[in-house]
């Protein structure tokens, strides 16, 4: 549900409209000058797909929501006694995941992913502005000439955004913004502790589910209505796990191999020249699974504070990043 990235189709769209733009003026220049412009109709587009962003965001704020009310409301004090050991070791338990939970989705959603500052004099910006663009998939343009501003390494505009993203990795509209430098880690963990959330609530309500239905201390009726709650909460648990253990495995590849969703596609491109000619690709950012988790999560002695809320900015700015040429420079 969360890592849906949205197609990289508008600098397609922008080369096709501009062509139709150019037949329209020849017919009739006013009324395509002034409803019909390429601006136009990306300010337009703009509007609406930030519009669909807060409609997500609303959306899958209802569900969080709405399943964890039913679940602390109605599903577990059924299936364990709330006054017991046991339920009180579930109760809190599930408190911690559903806390971690909310906290991560805030923190994705309010945490800017990074925009790259202008640093440079004038004449400076003019030389990396006349510079010519590498080819199409041979590298990457260090000038934006949308934002005008230099383009840092693994910086990429975002055209829904409509501004350039430190180390992207897509936009994703479940949150309104990009996935990028500073607030990566928050939506990893979103993910993690959504996956928890779902093995967690399929585990306790299949463990006791059977003992809950033969139990008899309940009417025909209010064993009707509990078991259909149960029911639909055990169902969007299991909907949930086996999309988030797609999406956790995906994310979990990336982070370790320090790729984007960006990167990835470009890097395969690359390995697939690499192959024709005789020859091995290497991601240059893949300094080693224990220094990709650093540049994501930020430093750490023990791998489980990995886990833990945390609001302390990364002190990296996303600007340098490792590399096997330079694996000891620090960043």
């Amino acid at each position: 549900l969360m890592r849906i990235p949205v197609p990289n189709f508008l600098p397609h769209f922008v080369r096709c409209y501009s062509i139709f733009e150019r037949i329209l003026r020849l017919v009739c220049p006013r009324f395509c000058m002034r409803w019909l412009s390429l601006e136009a109709v990306l300010s337009v587009g703009r509007i609406f797909i930030t519009l669909f962003g807060y409609i997500c965001v609303c959306i899958a704020t209802g569900l969080i929501s709405t399943t964890l009310f039913m679940y602390f409301n109605t599903v577990l004090p059924l299936v364990v006694n709330p006054h017991s050991l046991p339920g009180v070791i579930c109760f809190t338990t599930a408190s911690w995941i559903s806390f971690n939970l909310v906290f991560n989705y805030i923190m994705v959603v309010r945490t800017p992913p990074g925009r790259p500052v202008a640093t440079l004099t004038e004449e400076e910006l003019a030389l990396m502005e006349n510079e010519a663009a590498p080819a199409r998939g041979q590298g990457w343009s260090r000038f934006c000439k949308r934002c005008h501003v230099p383009k840092p390494v693994r910086t990429h505009h975002c055209h829904i955004c409509n501004h350039c993203v430190l180390k992207m990795d897509h936009h994703c509209p479940w949150i309104n913004q990009c996935v990028g430098h500073y607030n990566h880690r928050y939506f990893f963990l979103f993910l993690f502790w959504l996956w928890t959330a779902t093995i967690y609530g399929c585990s306790t309500i299949g463990l006791h589910y059977y003992g809950f239905i033969h139990s008899g201390i309940f009417t025909r009726r209010e064993t009707r209505a509990a078991t259909t709650t149960i029911t639909f909460t055990f169902v969007v648990c299991a909907a949930l796990f086996v999309a988030m253990t797609l999406f956790l495995s995906w994310n979990v590849y990336l982070i370790l191999s320090n790729q984007t969703t960006i990167e990835f596609h470009f890097n395969r491109t690359q390995a697939w020249y690499a192959r024709r000619s005789g020859e091995a690709f290497i991601n240059m950012f893949d300094v080693g699974w224990a220094r990709n988790l650093r540049q994501v999560f930020g430093p750490y002695k023990f791998w489980w504070q990995i886990f833990l809320p945390s609001t302390d900015k990364l002190p990296y700015d996303g600007s340098k990043f490792l590399t096997l040429r330079e694996p000891d420079e620090p960043i």
